[in-house]
């Protein structure tokens, strides 16, 4: 089934509008053009449903996946978008300008994004505003400080007036009332009340020197004419290291508000770091937490993730805001994974991830308190693996020949390899440069080793990715000389399909056709890595334990709040005290005896939270909080 509408066609440039009624429901349908009888050229072609998200365009369903979760902020418009590109405005490939994206939708110039598709700009920063508007969060557009990472260029510091006004303009674009001339520009697309901004952020990860060349004079242009409001600047996008270390001490140079930081970690991570914001000097510029997860939409990541939300609450003081990161992934069309909201054409499901999420955001104190728990049940010590197995080398993105290979003065000559790499004699070549993740493993294993290589890279964009400690295919360390644009050396740790970063050392650019000497030592779970005779990690893995519950509490109103994760494989019971009587608990309790139980489209509500109301009397009562339970309590 069809409805079709035939309209004439002229020499001048115009816009056509229609309606189109279908006849059935159809999950594959397909808007079609066709031109009969000559040529047509089509600047702008959009399909819309009648119904959209408060009548602002975005889809229904899409959109209130995200007004339930009762957000107090959404960042925008996120991610590497903001800052890859050219410096200039008018380019297909431009930097995310923000003033491209306003004013009559077929009018706004299209862009090639960072991740390789094409944006309309049909939702744009008004559209953003309006959004936030409807479900109540505050916005925090980033803005590009007119440099990019990806190809370290950025525009001259002698013409960053056009960037700064473009800042300034936004504030006013935002905030201004009707006689201001951006002002003005919002009122006459329909907004004539001010947004109410607070933040505004400039960078997203850029850290390097040429970043914060320019950063200055933003935050003082910024500070000048809109002391009010609060300037969000960033720390990379790793937990420590070099780089972060750079953000933080520039953020406390200019006194920056808040400083954003970005991490994605396996699991045990979380555990292992969960007092990370308590040793934070209390002090100085706040976090913003702008994005995090572990890596996955299992349970145990949902479960790991709210123990450490947990920490984020009772750390108030100096986390600011934090939100989890990303939010939609188009099932047909991944490059990211794991997202908390994962869609189709038709549908929606909301992630383990986003019930935890949407259990804390609609469940928040006006306050934490003090609170305190008393028992006998101890911490379970986190054992970490002993680094050992195969050694090889893997590739991103560059070709490479290694050779000289000796795991503990034994030479290796052969290995098990992909398809990509040759092996003669002890010479292990890579050649293409447009594979990612090619790896070969040497013979010999490592326990307590000292593996030493030699290594050039031929051609390419990254440098060498080494492997050590390697159990199987899908569980060993890598020492990444020269990763993230040939610009970093850091060690990451993969499991099953995901690695995170654990450490990060200093900058290195890998250079074509030198010789690399490249050592790694290892015992226990510590390990050395050198390369040309300079130490660049010097690393052990922090002990971690899991407690016997992870927990904070606050009051809102007349009721005390309490969100809890157990972690553990045993339920906690506990007697929980009140400084006040009370009457009832009203309980959110999420459960799972499957740690890789994870919703989907078939089971999209596979693991949800239920909510049940106990009444209590007095001001304690018994509680207990079930093994592998995220639960919140609220008690009146």
């Amino acid at each position: 089934a069809y409805y079709s509408k035939v309209i004439s066609l002229t020499k001048e440039w115009q816009k056509y509008d229609g309606d189109f009624i279908a006849s059935k429901t159809d999950h594959c349908a397909r808007a079609v053009v066709t031109v009969r009888g000559g040529e047509a050229k089509f600047t702008f072609l959009s399909v819309m449903p009648y119904k959209t998200f408060m009548g602002h365009g975005l889809r229904e369903d899409l959109g209130q996946m995200l007004a339930d979760l009762k957000p107090k902020f959404m960042r925008f418009p996120g991610g590497c978008l903001t800052h890859d590109g050219s410096m200039n405005k008018d380019d297909r490939n431009s930097l995310y300008r923000w003033v491209n994206t306003i004013g009559k939708i077929e009018e706004r110039p299209p862009r090639r994004n960072n991740w390789g598709y094409n944006q309309t700009a049909g939702l744009g920063y008004y559209e953003y505003f309006l959004f936030c508007e409807d479900i109540g969060a505050k916005p925090i557009p980033v803005l590009a400080g007119a440099w990019n990472p990806h190809s370290h260029s950025g525009a001259p510091i002698e013409e960053l007036e056009e960037w700064i006004d473009e800042t300034l303009a936004l504030i006013e674009f935002a905030n201004g009332d009707e006689t201001t001339k951006w002002g003005e520009v919002r009122a006459k697309l329909g907004h004539k009340a001010p947004f109410g901004l607070e933040y505004i952020a400039i960078g997203n990860e850029e850290i390097a020197d040429g970043f914060f060349d320019r950063y200055p004079y933003f935050h003082e242009a910024i500070r000048e004419k809109y002391p009010e409001i609060k300037i969000i600047g960033t720390a990379g996008p790793w937990a420590d290291g070099y780089d972060f270390e750079y953000g933080w001490n520039e953020a406390k140079k200019w006194g920056t508000d808040i400083v954003d930081e970005h991490y994605y970690m396996l699991p045990d991570w979380f555990l292992t770091n969960i007092d990370r914001y308590s040793k934070y000097e209390r002090k100085g510029p706040k976090v913003f937490l702008g994005e995090y997860a572990s890596w996955g939409n299992k349970y145990e990541n949902a479960l790991v993730e709210a123990c450490y939300m947990t920490e984020l609450e009772n750390n108030a003081d100096v986390v600011a805001l934090a939100c989890y990161a990303p939010l939609f992934a188009n099932a047909g069309y991944v490059n990211w994974s794991p997202d908390m909201i994962w869609f189709d054409n038709h549908k929606v499901y909301g992630t383990v991830n986003y019930y935890v999420q949407k259990m804390f955001m609609t469940n928040q104190a006006d306050e934490v308190v003090n609170s305190e728990i008393v028992t006998d049940v101890t911490d379970l010590e986190i054992v970490k693996r002993k680094i050992y197995g195969k050694m090889g080398v893997s590739t991103q993105r560059s070709a490479v020949k290694v050779y000289d290979v000796k795991v503990n003065g034994a030479l290796q000559k052969e290995g098990e390899k992909d398809s990509t790499w040759e092996i003669d004699e002890g010479v292990f070549i890579q050649s293409d440069d447009t594979v990612l993740g090619s790896r070969v493993f040497f013979n010999d294993e490592m326990d307590g080793a000292r593996v030493e290589l030699k290594a050039k890279k031929i051609s390419g964009r990254e440098g060498f990715r080494i492997i050590f400690g390697a159990k199987d295919t899908q569980d060993y360390y890598f020492w990444e000389i020269g990763g993230w644009n040939n610009d970093v050396s850091s060690v990451s740790k993969m499991s099953g399909e995901k690695s995170a970063c654990i450490t990060v050392g200093g900058r290195i650019t890998v250079e074509e056709n030198r010789e690399y000497n490249i050592v790694i030592e290892a015992e226990g779970n510590h390990f050395k890595c050198i390369l040309d005779g300079e130490v660049y990690h010097d690393f052990e893995e922090p002990k971690g334990a899991i407690r016997p519950i992870y927990y904070t509490a606050g009051v809102s109103g007349e009721e005390t709040i309490i969100k809890a994760a157990n972690y553990r494989c045993d339920d906690f019971e506990t007697v929980i005290e009140l400084d006040k009587n009370a009457e009832e608990v009203v309980i959110t309790e999420m459960v799972s005896d499957n740690m890789d139980a994870e919703n989907n489209f078939e089971k999209p509500f596979n693991i949800i939270p239920k909510t049940r109301t106990e009444k209590v009397t007095g001001n304690s009562f018994t509680y207990t909080f079930k093994k592998q339970s995220v639960s919140v309590l609220r008690i009146r």
